[in-house]
């Protein structure tokens, strides 16, 4: 943690298994766990959230037009309508939320709709209008990955 309150992590996954005990031993045949690391040489990032994972990502904006979207441009591909706050992804499941704490400062975002196939490291912003979309162009930034579903559903149990 720097005095500005920022910090950046990377993520090292390692072999682990949860002995009856509940304390962590190191296996070749476990899967592997994924912790938090401190890194120096990366950017800092804000830290609004507990992070699961941060990527360096492509960023674009997108808005409710046929011909940047299918034949119903206003329902996103999980179903649901758009709103602000909705992001596009392919390589991210529904219902993961998302800070891009560089652009947006604590925004959470949650992936509810799809990119064309072509774009795969990239998250696409709805936006209201497009001119509002082509204003924001294109950035490369940190997005921290803050609850994935699955994380969501074992919290609940």
């Amino acid at each position: 943690m720097t005095a500005a309150g920022t910090a950046a992590f990377a993520f090292l996954a390692f072999p682990l298994a949860i002995r009856a005990d509940g304390a962590g031993v190191a296996t070749a045949k476990a899967p592997a766990a994924i912790l938090p690391i401190l890194m120096t040489a990366s950017p800092a990032i804000p830290l609004f959230h507990t992070p699961i994972a941060v990527r360096f990502m492509r960023i674009t904006a997108y808005a409710s037009t046929p011909d940047e979207t299918d034949n119903t441009p206003f329902i996103t591909a999980s179903g649901l309508h758009v709103r602000d706050g909705i992001v596009a992804s392919n390589i991210l499941p529904f219902g993961t939320k998302l800070e891009l704490p560089r652009l947006f400062g604590s925004k959470i975002f949650t992936v509810e709709d799809r990119t064309a196939p072509r774009f795969r490291e990239t998250v696409d912003i709805w936006m209201a209008t497009r001119r509002a979309a082509v204003d924001f162009g294109v950035e490369w930034t940190d997005v921290v990955i803050v609850s994935e579903p699955a994380v969501l559903a074992a919290r609940v149990r």
